[in-house]
């Protein structure tokens, strides 16, 4: 009966050390992105589109290569101005394992066609457009006329997660972990938009305060 026993107790501890042994090996999960809108290959009239999604709350969240501020659920919604024709957009997302993940979405502007004028009493029909806008009788709304607005990169604090160690502090040389020298291991580096003032240039009225 002994004998039972001590094997049934070397059965219980085997198993419960290969569980333990096997959560201990578990990956890292990989990072979660999901872009609601602007959708993959969406053709807007607009010049301007909102760009709203979600991803790990613990995750440093990426759009073209800068860093974008999340709330404390992971969530984003922020803004972008769009040039004639295609416009790539790259998204990515890294957690603290360093896992990353990437996505990528192309949003074509196209400004409003021109309206064709009937013509009358058979005269050449010609196309004309809306009125020309006039500029510049107008206070600004973005940066309510003094030409400047927060930085929409650093969202105003003057510096940007480190590009080189993705905030992580250090970087692996081989196998051997290293203070990363670009950042001299505090995570961040001084924003390259606005040269760390906080500040740029509106974009809506281009600086003069007016449109």
């Amino acid at each position: 009966m002994f004998a039972v026993l001590i094997a049934l107790a070397v059965v219980i501890f085997g198993f419960t050390y290969l569980r333990q042994s096997l959560s201990a090996k578990k990956p890292p999960k990989d990072p979660t992105l999901a872009i609601y809108e602007p959708k993959d290959g969406t053709t807007v009239e607009s010049d301007v589109v909102t760009v709203r999604g979600k991803t790990d709350p613990e995750c440093l969240f990426f759009y073209n290569g800068n860093v974008e501020g999340t709330d404390d659920k992971g969530g984003f919604n922020f803004k972008v101005d769009l040039v004639e024709g295609k416009n790539k957009f790259v998204f990515s997302s890294t957690n603290q394992a360093g896992k990353k993940i990437t996505k990528e979405i192309v949003v074509t502007y196209e400004p409003p066609q021109k309206k064709a004028v009937q013509p009358e009493d058979n005269k050449t029909p010609t196309d004309v457009t809306d009125p020309p806008l006039e500029y510049g009788k107008e206070t600004c709304t973005l940066c309510e006329g003094n030409g400047q607005q927060v930085c929409s990169v650093c969202d105003g604090r003057g510096r940007i997660v480190c590009t080189t160690c993705s905030g992580l502090r250090t970087v692996l040389v081989g196998s051997e972990s290293i203070t990363c020298s670009s950042c001299q291991g505090t995570g961040w580096i001084t924003c390259t938009v606005c040269i760390g003032s906080g500040v740029e240039t509106c974009r809506r009225c281009g600086g003069s305060g007016r449109i």
